[in-house]
């Protein structure tokens, strides 16, 4: 568990620390440690928003996130 999060918290530092990131969608299964990994290396920098509610959003909050990231 550990080389995953390690390899996936320098994956995300590489990319967020591009000259242009882009939006970045993070998937997997559950209880991996995405959630753990990705507020460690945001580190109070950047938008984070969670996808995984019980039901369906709709699509107006999508809009919202998009506005908020740019």
């Amino acid at each position: 568990m550990d080389t995953y999060r390690r390899t996936l918290t320098d994956t995300l530092e590489s990319r967020l620390a591009e000259s242009k990131p882009l939006v970045q969608v993070l998937l997997g299964p559950r209880q991996v440690g995405k959630t753990t990994a990705l507020k460690l290396v945001l580190n109070g920098r950047g938008l984070y928003e969670s996808a995984d509610y019980p039901t369906p959003l709709p699509s107006s909050i999508l809009n919202t996130w998009w506005d908020r990231a740019l």
